[in-house]
This record gives C-alpha cells, sequence and structure tokens, in this order.
C-alpha cells in the first residue's frame, strides 16, 4: 500500500514518530510507544490512518493524548476540541475495549498499543 495522498513525506514520517532533526540519532531506547489510528473524517484530515507518539515511560493514556495533539499540531481539531480534550463525539477503543475519559487518562498502556479513534456509529 502506498503513502496517503496529500501528505508531504515529511509530515508522514513527523506523523508516524521517525522524524528526527539533523544530527539526532535514535538508538532504539525503550519508549512507551501508542499508536492511535484514524477513521473517515479523522482520516481525511489529518492525512494519515494512524499515527504513532511517545506516550511517556510506562506509557499513560493522557500523556499520550497529548502527546497525539501536539504531534498533530494545527490538525488536533480532528480529534480534540478547543479545550484539548478528545471531541465528545469519539471514541477511543483500545483491544475491543472503550477507554472512558476522563476516567482512563491515568491508565497505564501496555508497551506498542494501539487505540483506534472511532467516529459516532449510527444505524437504524
Amino acid at each position: 500500500m502506498g503513502p496517503d495522498p496529500g501528505v508531504e513525506s515529511d509530515d508522514r514520517d513527523r506523523m508516524r514518530g521517525v522524524f528526527l532533526s539533523p544530527g539526532e540519532v535514535w538508538v532504539g531506547e525503550s519508549m512507551g510507544r501508542v499508536r492511535f489510528r484514524f477513521y473517515l473524517t479523522a482520516r481525511e484530515i489529518i492525512g494519515s490512518r494512524e499515527v504513532e507518539v511517545d506516550g511517556g515511560s510506562p506509557p499513560r493514556l493522557g500523556a499520550a493524548l497529548e502527546a497525539l495533539r501536539s504531534r498533530l499540531g494545527p490538525k488536533a481539531g480532528a480529534v480534540f476540541d478547543d479545550g484539548g480534550k478528545v471531541r465528545e463525539h469519539l471514541t477511543l477503543v483500545m483491544d475491543g475495549r472503550v477507554l472512558r475519559l476522563p476516567q482512563s487518562l491515568d491508565e497505564e498502556l501496555p508497551e506498542g498499543s494501539v487505540i483506534d479513534v472511532l467516529p459516532p456509529v449510527g444505524g437504524g
């Protein structure tokens, strides 16, 4: 599968958490990597299916969300409201379990966690 259209390669690298400034060297130390996956409108706005961030050591949901907001920059509005909170209509799911906010913000996450950022589900 090829790169997402409309996203510059530097943006893709930065969103994946592999963007290094000139002179920086990543030596592979264990960091609390957390991957967020996006769908529908959020994916279109962000320009990527997923973004990997450092959620701290040990990784915690609140730290991972803050890192995500920072990493997305001006595109953060796809996920966060003006107060920095996850938009109410979005649902965060990890391993089939809904992460309730704000109760889950201090929850420790397994290394390499994948969190799906789901749009509202409709039906009828």
